[in-house]
């Protein structure tokens, strides 16, 4: 679960840099949502962010494609064994992995959404 927070800060960290860097400057799409309301919604390291830091497409790329994919692909895994350790009383750990997997594909989607837009 450390690691996981861990991950989340990150992605969060990520994401806010997101709007404010390019939140202002894009459109608002067909639903007439904007770049900046849209990820606020959903935002709660260093090194993605000076690696696309000019760059929306591969910020969306490194975050929400990559990054939030990839909890995603462990999800399967660690709740398989939190289920098994649920049984001894582990069920917040087990609530709060499975809340973060609902918002992940969330995340990933809104992702997705926008580099197709960019």
């Amino acid at each position: 679960m450390h690691g996981l927070e861990h991950a989340e800060r990150y992605a969060i960290h990520l994401a806010w840099d997101l709007v404010a860097r390019f939140g202002c400057e894009r459109r608002p799409d067909e639903h007439g949502e904007g770049l900046a309301e849209s990820w606020a919604t959903l935002a709660g390291g260093k090194d993605a962010a000076g690696g696309s830091r000019g760059s929306l497409a591969a910020r969306l790329v490194a975050v929400h494609m990559t990054h939030e994919a990839r909890g995603l692909d462990v999800f399967p895994g660690m709740h398989a064994r939190l289920s098994k350790s649920q049984a001894s009383g582990d069920i917040a750990d087990a609530s709060m992995l499975l809340r973060n997997a609902t918002d992940e594909v969330e995340h990933v989607r809104a992702g997705v959404k926008w580099f197709r837009y960019v």
